[in-house]
């Protein structure tokens, strides 16, 4: 769960789950809506050691979510690695 991960940080799921079922099932408007949509922890580096506690990181917001920016790419594996003389290499239609 992750109010018990190990390393942290941790996060208090069960108080933001309870805000979602006010504001969608109860029709409170608690402020939820008006907070930034994507909300994540960035590692950064932490000292080796046996068993840490706690993982160095910090919280970030972004008010849309990461992936409206990103863009579709496709990437095409060769047929041979060497064709031969008589077959050329070419990318497989998308249908």
């Amino acid at each position: 769960m992750p109010d018990h991960a190990y390393p942290g940080p941790n996060l208090d799921y069960l108080h933001e789950m309870n805000r979602f079922f006010e504001y969608w099932l109860k029709g409170i408007d608690n402020g939820s809506m008006r907070e930034p949509a994507f909300t994540f922890s960035r590692r950064e580096y932490t000292e080796p050691e046996a068993f840490p506690a706690m993982l160095n990181s910090e919280w970030l917001v972004r008010m849309s979510s990461p992936w409206i920016r990103l863009s579709l790419m496709n990437f095409f594996l060769a047929i041979k690695l060497y064709p031969s003389k008589k077959q050329t290499p070419h990318p497989p239609t998308i249908i």
